[in-house]
């Protein structure tokens, strides 16, 4: 059993259960990532103004095994080394509370407006297939 450590973040609210997976939209979620996912997405807000989030890869898909990491992307108004940092140490304290790899993939707004980046590959699967937290 997973052990999702909220630290003050008790009040993130949880969309209807249907077994041990949570419907966002039209598709399920893993209950106990998605609490993660928020409670990731809630820290984050407190250092970075977050223009998106979403999961993307295997744990959005439904079909990660016990070992897969979490992957996010993570869309922030304005990107400094502080913020970059800050984002990463959060990753790694929640996701080692939880015994899980979380992978960000960290961009600022600009960068994904004016730069090649908007036509990457990756960006384009996780706009199509990622969940928005």
């Amino acid at each position: 059993i997973a052990r999702i450590i909220l630290q003050g973040y008790d009040n993130i609210p949880l969309t209807p259960r249907i077994s041990n997976y949570l419907a966002i939209g039209e598709r399920l979620m893993n209950s106990e990532d998605l609490l993660i996912a928020r409670l990731l997405k809630s820290r984050i807000s407190d250092i970075a103004d977050i223009v998106d989030f979403r999961v993307f890869g295997s744990r959005a898909a439904g079909n990660a095994g016990q070992d897969s990491d979490m992957d996010i992307f993570i869309e922030v108004e304005s990107l400094t080394s502080t913020v970059k940092e800050g984002i990463h140490d959060i990753c790694w304290e929640i996701g080692y509370h939880n015994s899980l790899v979380i992978s960000p993939l960290i961009v600022a707004r600009e960068e994904l407006e004016r730069s090649p980046l908007r036509s990457a590959p990756i960006i384009n699967n996780i706009a199509a297939e990622g969940l928005s937290v």
